[in-house]
């Protein structure tokens, strides 16, 4: 009985610390291939080449998008918002 308590609590510990939504990696994909889809359907010669977030509190990331034209490849700031199933971003710079 014990052997089984300590495996629920284990499990019930993991989940609670990792959470059952996506990683910030995969968050970090995902943003990455909306910024990309969105520039190839408005014609813009841009696409983004990484983004890394970090959890600021709640539901606020923020971080670095690179995105480049071809030519030059820049870092800027980017925001991103996520509840669990969806996600917007805001890269200020190109506002």
């Amino acid at each position: 009985m014990k052997k089984y308590l300590k495996f629920i609590l284990g499990l019930s510990l993991f989940f609670a610390l990792t959470g059952c939504g996506i990683s910030v990696s995969e968050l970090e994909s995902q943003v990455m291939d909306l910024f990309n889809e969105t520039a190839a359907e408005e014609d813009l010669e841009l696409y983004a080449t990484d983004v890394t977030l970090v959890h600021v509190k709640d539901n606020q990331y923020e971080g670095i998008i690179t995105i480049s034209d071809g030519e030059e490849t820049v870092g800027m700031d980017i925001s991103v918002l996520f509840d669990g199933e969806s996600f917007m971003y805001e890269i200020p710079e190109l506002l």
